[in-house]
């Protein structure tokens, strides 16, 4: 757990200032735990792309699935979990099985709505 503590010291602003969020009704992903997760939509495919890509870091956070809606991520927690993908394969059809470890809880400061560039939310937060 050492590395993991010096990995999650080690982060810059930079990275804490533009994380992808995978919001998931009912999800934790608590530190030291692994999350499975397929990767369907188009927007998180694409972030996938984009974390394996770069540090392979995202965020994991809790959403109310009680409001729920496709225009608004309002819902999501506050605090949530930071990860990192340990292990990945694309799927003939385009998705995507990751296998995500949590590293830390992290606190939401902003939300980041999607853009043209990025079709997938993203988080400036702090550890």
């Amino acid at each position: 757990m050492d590395h993991i503590k010096s990995f999650v010291n080690g982060l810059d602003q930079a990275t804490l200032s533009n994380i992808p969020i995978f919001p998931q009704p009912g999800a934790v992903l608590f530190p030291g735990a692994i999350m499975a997760i397929k990767l369907y939509e188009p927007r998180y495919m694409q972030m996938a792309e984009h974390v394996l890509a770069g540090n392979q870091i995202l965020c994991v956070s809790r959403q109310d699935s009680q409001t729920k809606t496709k225009q608004s991520r309002s819902n999501i927690h506050r605090v949530s979990g930071l990860g990192v993908i340990v292990q990945h394969k694309a799927l003939g059809d385009g998705t995507f099985h990751i296998l995500v470890q949590g590293l830390t809880r992290i606190k939401i400061l902003k939300l980041i709505q999607p853009d043209q560039t990025n079709l997938y939310p993203r988080v400036f937060a702090q550890v």
